[in-house]
Order: structure tokens, then C-alpha cells, then sequence
């Protein structure tokens, strides 16, 4: 909505409300990207350990191999898990940050 030109309280309305739409226009786009990025760092190191299981599993290797193996899966496990940990804790202190104050407008004039 464009102002209309008045300098008046309608157009001071008009304003304000469309800096609130671009700001939650903003914080939405934030959002998904980061949504989107936390993806790919959860994905990637989950895609690569199955390729390494199948790669360990396709032939025929000593106990040792094996154990190598499965210290190195570990230590990726815990890498996911501090992520995962990492982000719960983001996504927790983000809900108490957000606290709409909801008060009653007068839309009259």
C-alpha cells in the first residue's frame, strides 16, 4: 500500500505498517535460508557415512578395518549429535525471545 501523500497519521500508519511487512517479508526469507542450511549440514555428513558403510561393507576386511571403521562412524555420530543439541538449544532460547505484545488498536479516526 502506498502512501497517499497527506503527511497525515494515515500516512504515518501506512508506513509503519508496510516497514512491519518488509521486516517479517526479511525474517521469513532468514528463516527458511537458515532452515535450508541447517538441512545440507545435517544431510551431508549423514550421505557420507552411508557411502562409507556401503564402501566398508562391499568387501571382506579384518576385525581391525571393521573397528576403524565403526571409531570413525562414532565420532561423526557425535559431531550430528552436539549439531542436533546446537540447534534445539538455538530453536529453544529463539521461542522465548519471541513474545508478541498484543494490544488492542483503535481504528478509529
Amino acid at each position: 500500500m502506498s502512501p497517499r501523500g497527506t503527511a497525515d497519521e494515515m500516512d504515518d500508519l501506512i508506513r509503519t505498517i508496510n516497514e512491519m511487512i518488509a521486516r517479517l517479508e526479511s525474517s521469513f526469507k532468514r528463516m527458511a535460508e537458515f532452515t535450508a542450511d541447517a538441512s545440507h549440514e545435517l544431510k551431508t555428513p549423514i550421505c557420507a557415512m552411508r557411502g562409507e558403510a556401503e564402501v566398508l561393507l562391499s568387501t571382506e576386511r579384518t576385525a581391525e578395518e571393521y573397528q576403524e571403521g565403526l571409531v570413525h562412524f562414532i565420532e561423526r555420530f557425535d559431531h550430528l549429535n552436539q549439531m542436533i543439541n546446537d540447534l534445539t538449544l538455538l530453536s529453544k532460547f529463539d521461542a522465548t525471545q519471541v513474545q508478541l505484545k498484543r494490544d488492542p488498536f483503535d481504528w478509529t479516526f
